[in-house]
């Protein structure tokens, strides 16, 4: 990982820490710096939604659109959704004290970068919900993190046996929750 990525891992990751050693019921708002916020979106809406489904982390933005469940509808055509994969990016979500203690008791060391590590959720047991369509776009400006990580993307060995079966264990691992979560059994809003 880049010098970058450790660092947004850390701040990502400290602000977690503090929210989740709270003493009241709370959402924490995270919005990086390159974001733009629709000015008539709802948010209390998009809490009152996580609480009553019992959702403790929503996403605002993702990368791309990937395959996702209709869960429920909110106003303004907006709907929540619950991706099946991880849809990158740590631009903007909301997050409640007991999501950020799941995330933060689960990260011991620095291995990914942090929405890499968000987008695990068969490991931290936090589904990748979200809004959609995003209440925040990423502005179109040049991210020192995302062309270090592309420059390193060019020299890295993609078919290593190590690398290789580590994905294959990761897919299989997602697969499975994936189901458990669409065959209801008890993890999340059905």
């Amino acid at each position: 990982m880049t010098v970058s990525e450790i660092g947004c891992f850390k701040s990502h990751y400290q602000i977690l820490l503090d929210h989740s050693l709270q003493d009241k019921d709370a959402w924490l708002l995270v919005l990086e710096d390159d974001i733009w916020i629709d000015p008539s979106f709802d948010i209390q809406e998009v809490l009152d939604f996580c609480n009553k489904n019992k959702i403790d982390y929503c996403r605002l933005f993702a990368k791309s659109y990937k395959a996702a469940r209709v869960i429920g509808w909110i106003s303004g055509f907006r709907q929540i959704i619950r991706f099946k994969t991880d849809p990158y990016g740590a631009q903007a979500y909301l997050i409640n004290i007991s999501g950020a203690k799941t995330i933060v008791s689960g990260l011991t060391k620095i291995v990914f970068p942090i929405d890499d590590e968000l987008g695990r959720f068969w490991r931290h047991d936090l589904p990748p919900f979200s809004v959609f369509p995003f209440p925040v776009v990423e502005r179109n400006a040049v991210s020192q993190i995302e062309a270090h990580r592309n420059q390193s993307n060019t020299t890295r060995i993609y078919w290593r046996i190590d690398l290789l079966s580590f994905r294959i264990a990761e897919k299989i691992r997602k697969t499975i929750y994936n189901l458990r979560l669409d065959f209801g059994q008890g993890l999340g809003p059905q």
